[in-house]
């Protein structure tokens, strides 16, 4: 069977269009997945910190007592 070139146009066309979506969605939930680790990771610092800043309250107060 011979395909003309406006058949072989569609098919490429069509190809083109199947990859350039395989990919893009491809991005899409890599980005996705990155944003996610982005906010976890923030949460952690933010975490991370209130506990260093909560610390450093804690042994402030306790230097700041006056002794008996």
């Amino acid at each position: 069977m011979k395909f003309g070139p406006l058949e072989l146009l569609v098919v490429g066309v069509l190809t083109y269009y199947l990859i350039k979506g395989i990919m893009f969605l491809g991005m899409w939930v890599g980005l996705g997945r990155m944003t996610e680790i982005g906010k976890e990771r923030a949460a952690k610092q933010a975490e991370e910190s209130r506990l260093k800043r909560e610390k450093r309250d804690q042994r402030a107060r306790e230097n700041a007592k006056p002794k008996d």
